[in-house]
């Protein structure tokens, strides 16, 4: 798969390798960025109450 992915990328230009983890990190620290601000909304509660029934 490497090198097939090598004919698409050109070899001068600067890429960034990530793991699995790497991406789970980013992904927990945006996720927490956006928790205090969706906590203070009521529409979220709401909603799910109305899934309940």
């Amino acid at each position: 798969m490497d090198k097939v992915l090598l004919k698409y990328a050109e070899y001068n230009e600067p890429h960034e390798s990530c793991t699995n983890t790497d991406i789970v990190d980013i992904l927990n620290k945006k996720h927490s960025a956006m928790k205090p601000a969706a906590s203070g909304s009521s529409e979220d509660t709401e909603m799910m109450g109305d899934n309940d029934e």
